[in-house]
């Protein structure tokens, strides 16, 4: 059961690879735009 259950969490995880992308593309940005405003506020 527990190879099963390897390949199909490899399997969704490959299924979600684009939308994982843009996931995290969009907290990278949030990131350094948080960054970005402490550095001018203080």
């Amino acid at each position: 059961m527990g190879k099963v259950g390897a390949v199909d969490l490899r399997r969704s995880l490959n299924n979600r690879t684009a939308p994982g992308r843009a996931v995290i593309r969009k907290t990278f940005f949030v990131f350094r735009a948080r960054a970005y405003l402490a550095s001018r506020l203080s």
